[in-house]
């Protein structure tokens, strides 16, 4: 099988990652010490290397996100454990992985009904029209942040959000003129450091747009400049319509020197990790300490081994939006 180069980052420590595309359509990536490649050269032919050799030690494939076996496991949930099989609708058209009440997409088994309900009913007019769906990112969100919210305990999370009594807020825009809006976000008392997260759920991937006249003037007039401040790799291997969305999030780190940029999935969209791997890779190291990356599996598991009063919420919680292995 044949390789060709279709992105690349930065050396790190006399080694440079490549994201490849296949013969076969699939996505891969290799790590290598040496040579220099470019985006749209045959891999295979400038190393040198029989292909099944180097499929072997070294090409990774990169696995796509599993969404059908996502539905299928959100739609056992919902009917088997939840015994709910009322379908709620989208586009006029029933579905069994969507409820017919938005409160019903809450976590409600009595540990935290009250921190849910608040947060929820908080949202307003940012409450999201699929906010019923079991693959809501926000009600992911609502449902992930609500109990550390209200056990003070969002260190959890990560050490960066070691605040002093922080504020927090859903669907948080920090720049109205901008309009980027961060899924949850946190501020310590003094504002000397803040959190902004971008949370994932079953998203198929990060927003891109296309370079039209008017996104082209704003790059040029606002964007361009902020990027050769983040990044000193070359322009043409920025892909920054490409990667839209975190960029835009990766730049609000200029804005403030507590900022920090967070991104929350679980761990079984490793396709979205490598992606931002993949653009923090592009940046200065001197960035790098402001760039999160956070398994809500990892989280999730380091309370229930806890003796948390947190413990029974989140093994619903990993029940409901984790374990979708769990019918195999």
């Amino acid at each position: 099988m044949e390789y060709t180069v279709i992105d690349h980052i930065v050396k790190r420590e006399k080694n440079t990652r490549y994201l490849l595309q296949g013969s076969d359509g699939e996505y891969y990536s290799i790590k290598v010490n040496s040579g220099r490649f470019e985006i749209g050269d045959s891999f295979s032919e400038m190393i040198g290397l029989r292909p099944e050799i180097a499929e072997t030690r070294w090409i990774r494939k990169i696995e796509r996100y599993p969404r059908q076996k996502l539905m299928d496991h959100l739609k056992w949930y919902k009917q088997e454990c939840l015994k709910d099989n009322v379908n709620g609708t989208f586009r006029s058209k029933p579905h069994p992985h969507i409820f017919d009440k938005p409160e019903k997409n809450l976590l409600l088994i009595g540990d935290y009904d009250d921190a849910l309900q608040k947060q929820m009913n908080g949202l307003g007019t940012e409450l999201r029209s699929d906010f019923s769906h079991l693959t809501s990112s926000q009600a992911f969100a609502v449902n992930f942040f609500s109990p550390l919210i209200a056990e003070k305990k969002l260190r959890i999370i990560d050490p960066c959000f070691d605040f002093v009594l922080p504020e927090c807020k859903f669907e948080k825009i920090l720049d109205d003129e901008e309009s980027t809006q961060f899924d949850f976000y946190a501020i310590d008392n003094e504002g000397k450091r803040s959190c902004s997260v971008e949370v994932k759920y079953s998203e198929s991937g990060f927003g891109s747009t296309i370079g039209d006249a008017t996104h082209l003037d704003k790059f040029l007039n606002d964007y361009e400049s902020k990027m050769r401040t983040l990044t000193d790799v070359p322009q043409d291997n920025w892909q920054f319509f490409e990667y839209y969305q975190v960029w835009r999030n990766l730049l609000y780190t200029l804005r403030n020197p507590g900022q920090h940029i967070c991104f929350l999935f679980p761990a079984f969209r490793s396709d979205l990790k490598q992606t931002i791997e993949i653009i923090i890779g592009k940046c200065k190291e001197e960035y790098h300490p402001f760039f999160h990356i956070i398994y809500a599996d990892d989280v999730v598991n380091s309370i229930i081994k806890s003796n948390s009063p947190m413990r029974h919420f989140y093994e619903e919680f990993k029940k409901k939006y984790l374990d979708i292995d769990i019918l195999q």
